[in-house]
């Protein structure tokens, strides 16, 4: 049989480094193909190139047995080929019908719009998509954005999807919905390639799997005759114990942070937040689930000062702390990592060690008035690089040259280095390789061990399970009670994250 796709020596250098290095990959028709690798190791610029937005140094593509120039992503999707984004490439109040058309050169100027939908319907329909061709894509579901994308990538004819993270923004529903599609599509004769770090996932939908590891090929296996650990030891190289949890919650029952019926405003002057509870207790972890939008940003922001809560009211130690600002709860050691690291965490231009003093600049330990004493804050960078193994140890280079797991420790380091009470993390691990995941949840392991009370958003279930105490999930600006991690389903979680209530789970089992 002909693969479907076949890349044969690709190389790819940016300058100081090689991305990929004579990599070889085949791909069969009706194929769903896993790309696995840490943060760098080439998975994404490798599939760029598949999609015609890199150009490779050298090597040769072959599609269907011909070998093909592709010379833009236009190039590529007229060979059959098409790339699925984490972020939908999608026009909000555009409908259905219209997305699907966009962009499409085969459509007339004065196509009718009843063409459009009827056309939209009849591919839609075809693949058993549930779909409405009149609907604003706004109105959709995260999954049904998705399906909506693929449904793009197919009219345009397409025999090769390519998945960017596709589970990255769905619930346990949606990924299931997800992968009946793709079977149905490999059942259809379509190929579909997915670059994921979830590999739980690659087990589940994959039939085979290709391992990257710094820019070179490890090997092509089969899902069927391997196993997650060893997928996860072949991506780092060396042994990976995926079973590792976090030490027990040895602390007391009384509440240490506490929120009561609090509610918060987002930036379109809606109600993020509605009528929260929340209790954080010293020495547990505490994870918010739910699909990212559900108020989950907004939630901690106001915990930690950044956000006006409008109603309702939070202690800390039974001392009402709601109206305080972000410098007095930082005093009060009440830390935040934020949601966008270089966004908001850090600023990319600086080194390490203006980024570990940018929340405490103001300290007499670092220096009096105008002056900062950069002899005392350089050797606390020092220390902080060697303890926390941040890499590249250089601290003057820009932070924004780091990986994205190195900015993450970078971050929390900078919050953890002060000791404080209460620990606030929105999506720790997001984007990060199994590495550099496994070092975040050593550093939080640690604070739990001293004392510190750690509340985190996270969007995989599976994660939460494992280096959470307790887990509650956001609906719609709404928090559900919390449940011991020990005594609830990842399915029930999912069932919450749908919108489904306690007494609607309770009869579902």
């Amino acid at each position: 049989m002909v693969p479907a796709v076949e890349m044969r020596n690709i190389n790819k250098t940016f300058p100081g480094v090689a991305a990929n290095r004579d990599i070889n990959l085949q791909v069969m028709p009706g194929e769903i193909h896993a790309i696995l690798g840490e943060n760098g190791a080439g998975k994404t610029t490798l599939m760029s190139i598949l999609a015609g937005l890199y150009h490779p140094d050298s090597g040769q593509i072959w599609i269907k047995g011909h070998r093909v120039v592709l010379k833009s992503p236009f190039h590529a999707l007229q060979a059959g080929v098409g790339m699925i984004y984490q972020h939908f490439k999608l026009v909000l109040p555009l409908t259905v019908a219209e997305n699907i058309a966009l962009g499409d050169r085969r459509i007339k100027r004065f196509f009718s719009k009843k063409r459009l939908e009827q056309s939209a319907a009849d591919i839609i329909k075809e693949y058993g998509i549930e779909l409405d061709p009149r609907q604003v894509a706004q109105q959709l579901s995260l999954g049904e954005l998705q399906r909506l994308e693929i449904i793009r990538v197919l009219h345009r004819g397409c025999e090769v999807l390519i998945l960017d993270e596709p589970t990255a923004v769905l619930t346990p529903a949606e990924a299931s919905e997800l992968y009946a599609l793709l079977k149905k599509l490999a059942q259809a004769g379509k190929t579909s390639i997915l670059i994921t770090h979830k590999l739980n996932e690659v087990m589940e939908v994959a039939d085979k799997v290709t391992i990257l590891r710094r820019g070179e090929m490890v090997g092509t296996f089969s899902t069927s005759a391997t196993s997650v650990s060893t997928l996860a030891s072949l991506m780092i190289g060396r042994e990976y114990n995926l079973d590792e949890k976090g030490p027990p919650f040895r602390g007391t029952s009384t509440p240490f942070l506490k929120a009561q019926d609090i509610s918060i405003i987002g930036n379109r002057g809606n109600q993020a937040v509605s009528g929260a509870d929340l209790d954080l207790r010293r020495g547990e972890i505490l994870a918010i689930a739910g699909v990212a939008g559900n108020g989950q940003r907004e939630l901690l922001e106001g915990l930690a000062g950044m956000r006006r809560i409008v109603s309702g009211r939070v202690t800390l130690d039974d001392k009402d702390i709601t109206d305080r600002s972000v410098r007095e709860l930082q005093q009060m050691g009440i830390r935040m990592a934020c949601e966008d690291r270089m966004g908001m965490g850090l600023v990319g231009e600086f080194g390490i060690t203006d980024n570990l003093i940018l929340r405490d600049y103001y300290r007499e330990s670092y220096g009096r008035g105008f002056w900062l004493d950069y002899q005392s804050i350089s050797r606390r960078a020092a220390r902080v690089v060697e303890k926390f193994n941040l890499q590249p140890p250089d601290l003057n280079r820009p932070v924004k040259l780091m990986s994205g797991g190195n900015q993450q420790k970078l971050m929390l380091a900078r919050e953890i280095e002060e000791n404080p009470a209460v620990i606030i993390a929105a999506y720790p691990t997001r984007g990060l390789d199994i590495a550099a995941i496994e070092a975040v949840y050593h550093m939080l392991w640690k604070e739990k061990e001293r004392g510190a009370a750690i509340l985190l958003v996270m969007e995989d279930l599976d994660e939460i399970m494992r280096v959470a105490d307790r887990v509650a999930v956001m609906y719609r600006g709404r928090l559900s009670p919390a449940y011991d991690t020990g005594e609830i389903k990842i399915e029930e979680l999912g069932r919450l994250m749908a919108g489904l209530d306690r007494g609607d789970r309770d009869e579902a089992n």
